[in-house]
């Protein structure tokens, strides 16, 4: 079960970073079979992630090891606020991003970028200690209030978090996100965007997160490895 995990995270790390949505920057997170105990990639950039760089953090305590990146507390607070949440990824996706910038609502504007039906939600309440980086659990918990129950929240000019109920629909909301994300800005950069009615919506949510959609996405962006 470890080892399944952990290849599913490197695995996971290498296909975002390779669709460009991590940069040197950038962690995806798994529960262990202790719901208590998570992995997450240490500092290290995630396109070169290995098994042997994904570390155990224990929930229970905010003590760290010395090698998980700065920003653990965005994954910690999400699971210990979620118990539904199985994994979350934190990256740093362009288009996301620079929508987020410019405050442009991101809801569907695709069917093939559907993952949740409201616009998401936008933080941008950074506290003065690290910056734009979310690095302690105040401001950490701040950002899980900012998720709420939703699937992905935007730091403004910083870029998402996303949550799910496994490695692998996590990796696919992530990847169909920015392909929405994408699709809207050049909307934008033309003319007024136009979103998905709200049935066409409601509609796809479930079939977009469904397993078979979900394989049939990663299958797709694997052959880009």
């Amino acid at each position: 079960m470890v080892v399944q995990t952990k290849q599913e995270l490197v695995l996971g790390c290498r296909l975002l970073d390779k669709a460009g949505l991590f940069d040197e920057h950038g962690h995806l997170s798994a529960r262990r079979d202790d719901p208590d105990r998570v992995w997450i990639n240490a500092f290290a950039s995630p396109g070169t992630t290995t098994m042997r760089d994904y570390i155990e953090v224990d929930l229970t305590s905010t003590d760290y090891p010395e090698s998980a990146p700065g920003e653990t507390p965005i994954h910690t607070q999400a699971f210990r606020n979620r118990p539904d949440v199985e994994a979350v990824c934190h990256h740093h996706a362009p288009y996301m991003t620079l929508l987020s910038s410019l405050g442009i609502p991101q809801r569907p504007v695709h069917p093939n970028g559907v993952v949740q039906a409201d616009a998401f939600s936008v933080f941008e309440d950074y506290h003065d200690e690290g910056g734009m980086l979310v690095t302690t659990e105040a401001e950490a918990q701040d950002l899980a209030d900012a998720l709420g129950d939703d699937d992905v929240v935007l730091l403004r000019g910083h870029g998402a978090v996303v949550v799910g109920e496994s490695v692998s629909e996590v990796v696919a909301k992530c990847l169909k996100a920015e392909y929405n994300a994408e699709l809207l800005y050049k909307q934008a950069t033309v003319g007024e965007p136009w979103y998905l009615p709200e049935h066409l919506v409601e509609r796809n949510v479930d079939n977009m997160l469904s397993e078979s959609q979900i394989v049939k996405t990663l299958d797709y962006y694997f052959t880009k490895l």
